[in-house]
C-alpha cells in the first residue's frame, strides 16, 4: 500500500512532548469529494493552491479545519464531517461519488516518541530525564474511513504503521472490534484468555489487551474478570531474548534486559539492543557475531514491536490531534463591519474563521501589545488599528494616511475583509502559543485592491522567514489572484523568498470528475518552473 509523507516534530506542554514542533509535512488524499488521489502534497513554508472552479482545490485545503473541528469535541466516528469550520455534509456526502464502501483514505507519515520497554508508567520531575526514557521513531500511517455500505459517519476501517519495511496493520470489524492485528506480515495470535479491546482515539481508535483474570469473591466462588494488561507481550521478548542467551542466563536478567527495549528501525533496534547487553557478556559476544538482520535478532524485534503496538498506535493518534489544534482558518468571506460590536468580558486569543471576534480580541489586547501591532499594520499595510470602547460597545477604528481615525463600518468592505487576515498572520508571527501554526485561508483577495494582494504576499513572505523551518507559521492559501501569484514570484527573484520554501500547487480535473494535485515551483529568478500550465490565468477566447 502507497503511503503518503507526512513528518511530525512534536512539541507540547506534556512530558512526552519535550524537545519538537508538531508539524506534518505533507499529506495524502483519496476517494475525498472530488479528489480520487491527491498524491502526495508536501507541505511548505507558503503554499498557493490554484485551479479552476469546481476542481477540488477547496476539499485539499479544508482537510485541516476539518482535522481541528473533528478533535474539538465528541464525535460519533474519527471525523466530524459536519461542524464549526467547515462542512463536508455526512460520510456519504464526502465519499467521493457516495460510494462509502470503497471508504476515504488520509496518509500521513509521523514522528512520534513511544515509551521504552513495559515498565510501569515513569514518575520523572525532570522533562529532559523523561525524553530520555522514550524512543523516537519515524512512522507511515494510513487509515481508511468507511467499514461498510451502511457506514454513516465514516468508522476507521483499518489502519497501517510503517516504519521502514516493518508494517503493522490493524482492521476493525462493524462492531467496533478488533477484527485482525498483522505485524511485520504475519497475524498476531492471543490465547484463550486474552482479547483485543477498543478504546476511543480522538481520530484513530485505540487498541488495548485484555487479560482473563481469576478471582475469588466474598462467597469463595471463583469468578473472572477482564482487566487491561499494561505489557501484554511480555513472555514473548523474554523468550525470544532466551534463544539467543546462553541457557544459564536468569529470566530476571532478561526481563530486566527486556525492559530497556523500545522497537526501533533495523539498524537503530540492533545497537540499542547491544549496549543494553552489556551487562551480560556472553549475550552480547553472540548478538555481535548473528548481527542485525540474523532469524533471532528479527524474532525479538518483532516481539518488541508486538509489544509496542498499543502505544506506537497511541502516539499517532495523539500527535495527529495535536497537529489538528495547531490549525487556524479563513473563511473566504468573513464579516463585514459592524458600526459597533456589544462589549464582552471575553479573554480572546484566536481568531474565529470569520472574523467576528476581532473586536473583542483587539479589546484584549495589553496597550504595549497594541501598540507593536499598530506599528506593524502602519509599516506593512499603511494604516494602523484601534478600538474605541463606549458604555457596552466597542467600535473599530482604522487610521491611514492624515486622517483622523475613523469607524471601520465608513471605510468601505475591504477592512472587514483584510483584517482578520492581517490579525492572524499577525498571531502566528508574534505571539508564542501560535508559532507552528499552519494558516489554512480561502480566497484572501476577494474585494481587495491588486495593490493589497500583493502586500498580504510580503507579510507571509516575512512571516515564513525564519531560518528554522517550523518557528513560525505556515500557510496554505487558495487563490485566483494573478497579482498575489506574481507577487510571490518577485519575492523569489529578490531573495526574499528561497524557491525552496514555497510551491504553487495546481489542481486539475481528467474530464472524468477525478481530479489530482500537482506541484509547481519557482526558479532563482522568480519564475514558474515548466510544468506550470500556459496560460492559466488567461481567459480563453474560444469559449
Amino acid at each position: 500500500m502507497a503511503f503518503a509523507c507526512f513528518t511530525l516534530y512534536l512539541v507540547g506542554t506534556r512530558i512526552s512532548d519535550v524537545g519538537a514542533a508538531r508539524v506534518i509535512t505533507s499529506f495524502r488524499i483519496k476517494n475525498l469529494r472530488a479528489i480520487e488521489d491527491s498524491g502526495v502534497i508536501q507541505l511548505r513554508k507558503i503554499n498557493v493552491l490554484v485551479g479552476r472552479n469546481s476542481s477540488g482545490k477547496s476539499t485539499i485545503l479544508r482537510l485541516l479545519p476539518l482535522l481541528r473541528q473533528s478533535v474539538e469535541q465528541p464525535t460519533k466516528g474519527p471525523l466530524l464531517w459536519y461542524g464549526r469550520l467547515v462542512d463536508f455534509g455526512d460520510f456519504k456526502n464526502a465519499a467521493r461519488d457516495g460510494d462509502t464502501e470503497r471508504g476515504v483514505s488520509l496518509e500521513f507519515d509521523l514522528r512520534i516518541y513511544t515509551r521504552r520497554g513495559f515498565s510501569p508508567k515513569y514518575q520523572v520531575a525532570n522533562r529532559l530525564a523523561s525524553l530520555a526514557l522514550r524512543s523516537q521513531l519515524s512512522v507511515k500511517a494510513s487509515l481508511v474511513l468507511g467499514r461498510s455500505a451502511d457506514d454513516k459517519v465514516g468508522q476507521v476501517r483499518s489502519v497501517h504503521v510503517a516504519c521502514d519495511q516493518d508494517e503493522m496493520v490493524i482492521e476493525y470489524g462493524s462492531n467496533d472490534k478488533v477484527k485482525l492485528v498483522s505485524i511485520m506480515g504475519e497475524s498476531v495470535q492471543l490465547s484463550s484468555d486474552r482479547a483485543w479491546g477498543v478504546d476511543r482515539g480522538e481520530i484513530i481508535p485505540l487498541m488495548a489487551v485484555l487479560q482473563q483474570e481469576e478471582y475469588e469473591d466474598d462467597e469463595g466462588n471463583i469468578e473472572y474478570s477482564w482487566e487491561e494488561s499494561d505489557s501484554p507481550f511480555v513472555d514473548e521478548i523474554v523468550e525470544a531474548l532466551a534463544s539467543i542467551a546462553h541457557g544459564n542466563t536468569s529470566v530476571e536478567k532478561l526481563t530486566t534486559l527486556a525492559g530497556r527495549l523500545s522497537y526501533n528501525k533495523s539498524s537503530v533496534f540492533f545497537k540499542t539492543l547491544v549496549e543494553a547487553s552489556s551487562s551480560i557478556p556472553s549475550l552480547r559476544s553472540r548478538l555481535e557475531i548473528l548481527g542485525a538482520e540474523s532469524v533471532e535478532v528479527s524474532a525479538l524485534r518483532r516481539a518488541v514491536m508486538i509489544n509496542s503496538a498499543l502505544s506506537i498506535v497511541k502516539a499517532v493518534d495523539e500527535e495527529i490531534s495535536q497537529f489538528a489544534r495547531s490549525i487556524r482558518y479563513l473563511e473566504p468571506i468573513r464579516a463585514t463591519a459592524e458600526r459597533y460590536y456589544r462589549e464582552q468580558d471575553l479573554a480572546v486569543d484566536e481568531i474565529d474563521s470569520r472574523g467576528t471576534n476581532i473586536a473583542m480580541f483587539l479589546s484584549s489586547l495589553p496597550d504595549t501589545v497594541m501598540k507593536n501591532l499598530q506599528l506593524w499594520t502602519k509599516e506593512n499595510f499603511g494604516f494602523a488599528v484601534s478600538v474605541e470602547t463606549g458604555t457596552g460597545h466597542v467600535q473599530i477604528k482604522i487610521s491611514d494616511g492624515d486622517h483622523v481615525p475613523r469607524n471601520m463600518a465608513d471605510l468601505g468592505f475591504g477592512y472587514s475583509q483584510l483584517l482578520p487576515i492581517i490579525l492572524q498572520l499577525w498571531r502566528v508571527k508574534f505571539s508564542t502559543p501560535a508559532r507552528g501554526a499552519v494558516v489554512a485561508m480561502e480566497q484572501p483577495e476577494l474585494h481587495l485592491h491588486p495593490q493589497y494582494q500583493a502586500m498580504l504576499a510580503d507579510v507571509i513572505a516575512a512571516i515564513s522567514s525564519n531560518r528554522n523551518t517550523f518557528a513560525r507559521g505556515r500557510v496554505l492559501i487558495e487563490t485566483h489572484s494573478d497579482h498575489f501569484v506574481n507577487r510571490l514570484g518577485s519575492l523569489v527573484s529578490q531573495g526574499k523568498i528561497d524557491p525552496d520554501d514555497i510551491q504553487v500547487i495546481v489542481v486539475s480535473e481528467d474530464g472524468n470528475g477525478s481530479s489530482t494535485a500537482e506541484s509547481v515551483g519557482f526558479d532563482k529568478d522568480g519564475v514558474l518552473t515548466a510544468n506550470w500550465p500556459v496560460g492559466f490565468f488567461t481567459p480563453d477566447d474560444r469559449r
